[in-house]
């Protein structure tokens, strides 16, 4: 027989071939059970026949033994009944309402070409396949999808059921004894109950058939064979509770490692920084393709003046450089440490020019020129007491976690503002309970000066000219209240509206991931936003040498409204330990936007450009959140898992139409492929609106691992 045959060792091939069965003429297409017709457990209609020289009892204990997994119905004859009503009655069964999904029969059949077979089901009466053919259309209708004929001479009934669609059958080709027909029932039965499939099942038996019983059956293996329609999928019995369908879910050996190798890969740092910038650039190029460059920030002021409306247009930041041309046109010698009469000349300038909120990204904590260190002094209480502005420095832990704080000769550090200036790669957190010890980042400050100095003065109160008492006026009259920091901290909190966006504190989350070094829905800097959305630039030279003309370049008649920022502006020796380390390698949407202006392209950008544009985030709350590469991975694996189990259910292998074969893989990649680039514009277009970063390539590459070894055939 074609199933003995050892095509796999002749071929030389690790595959097993296995050899099914099918009839020459097929009329009808395979039927596919509807989705509301699919039970926990399969129905099986068990027909007894005539028992005249036979024992049943054998297959009864082979059938009831799996009842944890089939749900058994047995019909038969019955001693007096009269043939025609269990002929009607066998009928009536099989076309039940319900639906079956196994259809078994046991007792004497044979071949009955003209009546294309007959099974016996009661002493001289018989039932031919033509007879059940309506009752059988029916039964199909309502989701049969599997025969097993344990009797003899059962070609004609195969024929005839794979040619009315059903998807597949086993039959004894020959006349088979009963006790073999017991053997290979039980052990075909205690396959299928492991979920293997009929054509695995049936070699398996066969095997065991050969095995343990040649010597006293011999050739008996050769009998049994599978008929299954071509357009059918191999029938398994599905498994029964969630266990057996977790199992289902488990991955291959392939997948487990391809798995753990995106997932190895998404945890490290530098594969995530490098795949950060580079998603970051290709959402610079989209915003540039679709025309979404400008970031529009939410209102800032209520019922706003004309000059106020103007600011709005504008970045919300000016990042006064103190470059290297700002250093050979003033004549100064020594840039490290800073001039620190020149910081008291640029603050007294954007003094006179009604800045209110002004950083300086400088650390003031040691001792200089006495008479620089006077002029800034003398400049910065000015600022404070008579203009109540917000000054706000930058700070350093030293080694043993303590606070930099400035020097005495320069500020009184209560009646100002002392940020942290350490810039991680992604974002600065604060933590989500605050002690009096600790201090917000630079830009913090920075963004919450700005809130009150607008949003509580003339929004929240309703005031439209500010006739509120300053805040910094009633600290400098009462010198017993608490530093100004200290203050907005206490004021943040009894605003709840002015509390700094959760999503920029410190989730328990986040803090968890840096045990392994991840940062898990932490922020990132939006260098998507073109810089010269973000802030203006201005040179310190040309600030202080033509103010008027400074500022109406930058389209401004006066400072306020704006977070004015001091800062070292690139020169070769800038920096708090070293020279040059505060300059940060130019991250390549910057470098697009510095190309797509036709500038000369900066290998770096100032640790200042990115406090700039932490404080434009606080203040147009753009925040965009990372998912992390590691969730996605995972999901994406589950979810190519989940289309694997739908592809290998759903395909149809077409064998009377080859070319349906190659089309399948064709179908699928070209819908698979589609459906990354369209997940790829969705996450750059979920990455504005939402501002929610989504990966794609290592997800997009899970998913492809998973689906695309299933397009080879042999592999289904």
């Amino acid at each position: 027989p074609w199933e003995t045959w050892e095509i796999s060792a002749d071929l030389c091939s690790q595959r097993q071939v296995q050899i099914v069965r099918a009839p020459t003429n097929i009329r009808s297409v395979t039927a596919v059970s509807p989705a509301h017709l699919r039970r926990r457990k399969p129905r099986v209609l068990a027909i007894l026949g005539d028992e005249q020289g036979l024992d049943f009892e054998g297959d009864r204990t082979a059938l009831n033994a799996q009842k944890k997994q089939l749900d058994i119905h047995y019909v038969g004859w019955q001693p007096q009944e009269n043939p025609q009503a269990l002929r009607t009655r066998i009928c009536q069964k099989i076309a039940d309402s319900q639906g079956w999904d196994v259809l078994f029969f046991a007792g004497h059949s044979n071949e009955a070409t003209w009546v294309d077979g007959q099974m016996a089901i009661a002493p001289n009466t018989a039932l031919s396949m033509r007879e059940l053919t309506p009752a059988l259309k029916r039964a199909l209708k309502q989701g049969l999808q599997f025969a097993l004929f344990n009797s003899c001479s059962g070609l004609s009934i195969a024929n005839k059921l794979i040619d009315l669609g059903l998807s597949q059958v086993v039959v004894m080709r020959e006349p088979i004894h009963n006790a073999v027909a017991h053997c290979f029932l039980v052990a075909f039965l205690q396959q299928l109950a492991r979920q293997e499939t009929a054509e695995t099942a049936l070699t398996k038996a066969s095997q065991a058939l050969k095995l343990d019983k040649n010597l006293t059956y011999p050739s008996a293996y050769l009998v049994p064979s599978l008929f299954r329609h071509p357009e059918s999928v191999p029938y398994r019995i599905p498994g029964a509770g969630w266990r057996s369908r977790l199992q289902r879910w488990q991955p291959r050996k392939r997948e487990a490692i391809a798995t753990a190798m995106l997932a190895l890969l998404s945890l490290w740092p530098p594969l995530q920084t490098q795949l950060t910038n580079r998603r970051v650039w290709s959402q610079a190029l989209y915003r540039q393709a679709t025309r979404q460059v400008i970031h529009q920030a939410p209102e800032l002021f209520v019922d706003p003046s004309p000059q106020q409306m103007a600011q709005q247009t504008t970045p919300p930041v000016v990042v006064v450089h103190i470059d290297n041309e700002s250093i050979l046109k003033l004549g100064i010698q020594t840039p490290n440490p800073v001039n620190r009469s020149l910081l008291a000349d640029l603050i007294e300038i954007l003094s006179a020019h009604e800045a209110q909120i002004i950083g300086v990204d400088y650390l003031l904590d040691r001792q200089g020129n006495p008479e620089q260190d006077a002029d800034l002094k003398r400049a910065i209480e000015s600022a404070i007491s008579q203009q109540q502005i917000w000054l706000t420095l930058i700070s350093k832990r030293n080694g043993d976690g303590s606070w930099i704080s400035i020097n005495t000769q320069v500020a009184n550090s209560d009646r100002l503002l002392q940020g942290d200036g350490w810039i991680f790669d992604s974002w600065q957190l604060t933590p989500r309970r605050q002690s009096d010890t600790d201090r917000w980042p630079f830009a913090y400050y920075l963004a919450m000066a700005h809130r009150i100095e607008y949003q509580i003065a003339c929004q929240i109160e309703k005031i439209r000219e500010c006739q509120r008492e300053h805040p910094l006026s009633v600290l400098n009259r009462q010198p017993t209240q608490p530093s100004l920091s200290s203050y907005l901290q206490a004021y943040a909190k009894r605003k709840n509206n002015l509390e700094i966006s959760l999503k920029a504190s410190l989730h328990p989350l986040t803090n968890f991931s840096y045990l392994f070094r991840q940062t898990w829905l932490q922020p990132i800097f939006d260098f998507s936003i073109p810089p010269n959305q973000v802030y203006d630039t201005v040179s310190a030279w040309k600030l202080l040498e033509n103010p008027a003309e400074s500022l109406k370049q930058l389209d401004l008649e006066t400072m306020r409204g704006k977070v004015v920022k001091i800062e070292a502006g690139g020169y070769d020796k800038d920096g708090i330990g070293a020279a040059g380390e505060d300059n940060i390698p130019s991250p390549p949407a910057i470098a697009h936007w510095e190309s797509y202006k036709g500038n000369h392209k900066r290998d770096y950008i100032t640790g200042g450009e990115v406090h700039a544009y932490m404080t434009h985030h606080l203040l147009t709350n753009r925040l965009v959140i990372p998912i992390p590469d590691l969730w996605m991975v995972l999901s994406a694996a589950i979810s190519g898992k989940g289309l694997v189990l739908y592809l290998t259910e759903r395909s149809q292998p077409n064998l009377l139409n080859p070319n349906l074969v190659r089309l399948i893989p064709f179908v699928f990649s070209g819908m698979l492929a589609t459906a990354t680039v369209g997940y790829g514009i969705l996450s750059l277009q979920l990455y504005i609106t939402g501002a929610l970063l989504l990966p794609w390539l290592l997800p997009s590459l899970t998913i492809w691992l998973y689906v695309v070894p299933i397009f080879n055939r042999e592999s289904l």
